[in-house]
């Protein structure tokens, strides 16, 4: 096996087990633990692709940083909102599919340009087991700021692990 192809093996051997520390373990997910919920401010370092979602992208952020730990969001454009989290199981590090969904308050959100009434924004997401991670909404239209209870959950495989309500208000 000292050959070509048996170097190649052990290469590709080598590099799945560093890469998937979890291979040939089945990976758990036991809960999802709330660690903040509030107002936060971050900057935006890029954008990516998210269908189900109102603008049909989402932020990347950096440097997220929570300053107001509430449930109570001021209806005002450029306020961002949301939450910090863990998901708890086994083995740490493992990436599991994760579906994020913001469910707003009617009539729902309506984008003046397309005629579009949103009742829901989804986001299909990976997180790896035992890293905190955040996820939020930021109101960046007039059209956004419409009072009344949004909900956030966090989907593992159609189980909600994680639900909390935002009461966005008229300032």
């Amino acid at each position: 096996m000292a050959g070509p192809l048996g170097i190649a093996i052990l290469a590709l051997t080598v590099l799945m087990a560093v890469a998937r520390p979890s291979l040939g373990q089945a990976v758990r997910v036991d809960r999802i633990e709330l660690l903040e919920a509030g107002l936060y401010r971050a900057e935006q370092a890029g954008r990516m692709p998210a269908p189900g979602s109102v603008a049909g992208n989402i932020n990347r952020l950096a440097s997220v940083t929570f300053y107001e730990q509430t449930s109570r969001v001021p209806a005002r454009v450029g306020v961002r909102f949301g939450v910090r989290f863990d998901v708890i199981g086994a083995p740490e590090r493992a990436i599991v599919p994760l579906r994020a969904i913001w469910r707003f308050p009617a009539p729902g959100l309506r984008d003046p340009r397309s005629g579009k009434v949103y009742t829901e924004s989804v986001e299909n997401f990976r997180s790896p087991i035992g890293e905190p991670r955040q996820r939020g909404y930021g109101l960046d239209n007039d059209w956004e700021l419409v009072p009344g209870e949004w909900t956030f959950e966090i989907l593992y495989v159609e189980r909600r692990l994680l639900s909390h309500t935002f009461t966005v208000y008229k300032p």
